[in-house]
């Protein structure tokens, strides 16, 4: 066989193996839209963040997603070496622009969290037990200046629909309820942008009442800029 053959058989060979690889990557994403992928998905999330605790047990009970338009994550709760509840979340749900990819920006229309719970308490330390639970300091400062995301993200609508929070310690404690907060926002390089916040509120400790407020927030690596 002359060089020339032998060169084209293995062109074939190597076209051949790439097609190979391109149906089973358009087929893994394809089975990862079913049900069993979505489980697949839900129990690699739920065993890498638990990986990433020191303490305590990551739960996800539901998710749901196409990967490219929609997820939908239900059940989530964070649970401390006695099994308390610290967070939970009862829903999230994120509705995506997948064509924005295309121009280095995630790209999200809505994010919705609904049902958020967090009770947090502090130990004598002064550190709050999701500290504990991952392994992190009352002091711990960042080990490197703020230098953005590896890529641009836009959210036309964060949704913050009934959230609860609890603090308590020794020398402090706060309790606020029916948490509603609507707000855009945007990381672009190093700025972070908070825009157009509307939040409301009731204050239970210290006893504040109802409270309502709007505006924004900018941050650019090292300064706040309140609106």
């Amino acid at each position: 066989m002359s060089w020339g053959k032998r060169l084209r058989v293995v062109g074939f060979g190597l076209l051949g193996l790439a097609g190979l690889a391109l149906l089973g990557a358009a087929g893994t994403v394809l089975w990862l839209r079913t049900a069993p992928g979505n489980e697949f998905i839900r129990s690699r999330i739920d065993g890498a963040v638990d990986v990433a605790m020191t303490g305590g047990d990551f739960q996800i009970g539901s998710l749901s997603t196409d990967l490219f338009t929609y997820w939908k994550i239900g059940g989530l709760e964070v649970l401390d070496e006695h099994g308390r509840t610290v967070a939970a979340v009862d829903q999230v749900t994120a509705q995506l622009r997948p064509l924005a990819l295309v121009r280095g920006t995630l790209h999200l229309e809505e994010v919705a969290l609904v049902g958020v719970a967090i009770d947090l308490q502090r130990d004598e330390e002064g550190r709050l037990d999701v500290q504990r639970l991952f392994g992190l300091g009352a002091s711990d400062e960042p080990a490197a200046p703020w230098e953005g995301l590896p890529i641009d993200v836009e959210l036309d609508q964060v949704v913050l629909d009934g959230a609860a929070f609890e603090l308590t310690g020794d020398d402090v404690q706060a309790s606020v309820s029916g948490l509603d907060v609507t707000a855009q926002a945007s990381v672009v390089g190093k700025v972070v942008r908070v825009e157009n916040i509307v939040l409301s509120s009731d204050v239970a400790v210290p006893n504040l009442g109802p409270i309502r407020a709007s505006g924004g927030v900018v941050y650019d690596g090292e300064r706040i800029e309140l609106d």
